[in-house]
């Protein structure tokens, strides 16, 4: 008990001996934390993730690209012709099922990205990883 009295004492979440309790709020009573290394150092590293997940996003598109390509020659030697259908009701539902599905697969999605970011150490590695990951979910 005395431990954690001690802790909240020192936290300044509880009153106490003044003189042993910490100062959570130095920047506001105008001390100034603010250093340049630390700063260049996280702006270094957006850059990085930032570059490193276009790069990923851009040789990923180019696989899709590929992808879509063969799967359109196939089409194309196996057309049929299908009657033209006018059905309003159809182009609703048909949109309707498209919007929920697309939130399946977000929810689904996401849920792999916690679930791979969790067993990745780096949390660079980590970021570079789930930006690239959720950028899918960007995809219109």
């Amino acid at each position: 008990m005395g431990s954690v009295k001690g802790f909240l004492i020192s936290k300044a979440l509880l009153k106490g001996d003044p003189s042993t309790a910490s100062r959570p709020f130095r920047n506001v009573q105008g001390e100034s934390e603010w250093r340049i290394g630390p700063t260049i150092i996280t702006l270094c590293e957006h850059l990085f993730v930032s570059f490193a997940i276009r790069k990923l996003r851009s040789q990923a598109d180019k696989y899709i690209a590929i992808i879509k390509s063969k799967k359109e020659a196939e089409k194309d030697e196996a057309k049929e012709i299908v009657p033209a259908d006018t059905g309003e009701v159809q182009k609703v539902r048909f949109i309707w099922k498209w919007g929920i599905a697309k939130f399946v697969l977000s929810g689904i999605l996401a849920y792999i990205d916690g679930r791979l970011c969790r067993s990745i150490p780096n949390p660079v590695a980590r970021r570079i990883v789930s930006g690239f990951l959720l950028s899918f979910l960007d995809q219109s």
